[in-house]
């Protein structure tokens, strides 16, 4: 009786916990009715899409209803699940022979030890944005719920292409609007404060580079990335030292 007991709480564990991966916000995309699935910028021909991670055929069969060219993948592979949508992507015939419309880029939530490692994948992941966006193909791109890692990468996108809205502005609507750290509350605390220690300093120094021409839409220049923000006395008067000022509420 007690391992069934204790299989029973076990399994209702994982279950629970992979539907709190789960963004519950509803998508805003015709057609597409992906979680958290929301156009940052488009043509007439061509959107780039933000969203959580693919996980019903009927997602992948919209995504290639819609046009999706590119599907780019930002997150760190920790259950096979990248395998997982590639299989499906391949089934629906969306991969082309070569797999040149399919990008994984290895990004942690936590553990951002390194802001130049972070830097480097966060410029390649751009650049492959950017590049569909000039090419007028329609792009997608996720993590895992579509909230933390996908809501930084749109923000930085989006002020690269629009520096006059603020980096405050676009933390707030791109962001904290779209279940960013603690605007999701199903969160645990521990998640929350790994992404405020963690991600949200990444997020403020790449603004803060943008910012200062350091990066621009035209040039993800490499070497920004060694920048040294210890003895910066630029970035020391900045916002982005206020980590006040980039809190989801």
């Amino acid at each position: 009786m007690k391992v069934f007991c204790f299989l029973f709480v076990f399994i209702f564990f994982i279950i629970d916990a992979q539907a709190v991966l789960k963004s519950n916000i509803k998508s805003s995309v015709e057609g597409i009715d992906i979680p958290n699935a929301h156009i940052i910028a488009s043509t007439p021909k061509s959107a780039i899409i933000r969203g959580m991670e693919p996980y019903e055929d009927l997602h992948y069969k919209q995504l290639l209803d819609f046009g999706v060219k590119h599907i780019l993948v930002f997150k760190q592979e920790s259950q096979n699940e990248v395998d997982k949508e590639l299989k499906k992507l391949f089934e629906i015939g969306f991969l082309k022979a070569d797999m040149s419309n399919f990008h994984h880029i290895s990004f942690k939530w936590k553990d951002q030890l390194d802001f130049s490692v972070s830097c480097l994948k966060t410029l390649k992941a751009l650049s492959i944005i950017i590049k569909a966006y000039k090419d007028d193909e329609s792009l997608f791109f996720h993590c895992t719920s579509g909230e933390d890692r996908t809501g930084y990468l749109a923000a930085l996108f989006r002020y690269l292409q629009k520096p006059r809205i603020t980096p405050q502005h676009l933390f707030q609507t791109e962001m904290c609007a779209r279940a960013y750290g603690a605007a999701n509350k199903m969160k645990s605390n521990a998640v929350i404060q790994s992404i405020r220690k963690e991600l949200t300093p990444v997020f403020m120094k790449m603004m803060f580079l943008i910012k200062n021409d350091l990066i621009a839409y035209d040039n993800l220049d490499i070497n920004a990335c060694a920048y040294d923000f210890n003895s910066s006395k630029e970035f020391g008067k900045s916002e982005f030292i206020n980590p006040e000022l980039f809190y989801c509420e």
